[in-house]
């Protein structure tokens, strides 16, 4: 979800396994042309961002899984999941053994973090941010879970949420 932390939690978990990191964001606002997220939705309207993140993904996630053993950290957009194109390559990754983190995070945290700072993202609705965001989990959740293949709390802080996703990966790779 937007506001789970999942560029700074990846920067930083990216970081401490010494792994690139990515952002789907960053490719499909580079293929948009335009200079913000908001733009897109704002001139184009959200169905053409989820076709940007959905031509994105496989340039993204291509060369990296070719490069097998390759050591990247992907972060990918809250919406991002509920495209069944984003969706199928996220499960082809998984299948070249690439793993999938849900960073779960409460809606009150989500709320607190949005009213301090809400990015580049634009809101999808006129809703009270606190509807917004029941709706949204509400209509994502099942695309989360069933695609995550560790789930982790997100209410946490970054940094504490990065060594959780390292104390993970250590345990599963032992």
């Amino acid at each position: 979800m937007r506001g789970a932390g999942k560029t700074t939690v990846g920067q930083l978990f990216a970081k401490r396994l010494g792994w690139t990191f990515q952002d789907l964001d960053d490719h499909a606002l580079q293929r948009s042309g335009l200079p913000s997220i908001r733009e897109v939705f704002a001139r184009r309207g959200e169905s053409a961002w989820r076709a940007l993140e959905a031509d994105a993904i496989d340039s993204l996630l291509a060369p990296l899984v070719a490069q097998r053993g390759a050591s990247a950290v992907v972060a990918v957009g809250g919406g991002a999941p509920s495209n069944p194109c984003v969706s199928a390559a996220l499960q082809r990754a998984r299948t070249d053994g690439w793993r999938v983190v849900w960073i779960r995070t409460s809606l009150p945290k989500l709320v607190e973090r949005l009213r301090t700072h809400e990015g580049d993202r634009p809101r999808l609705s006129a809703e009270p941010l606190e509807h917004e965001l029941a709706g949204l989990d509400s209509a994502r959740r099942a695309a989360y879970e069933a695609l995550a293949d560790l789930t982790v709390d997100g209410d946490a802080s970054p940094d504490a949420v990065a060594s959780a996703l390292a104390a993970s990966l250590a345990d599963a790779l032992a």
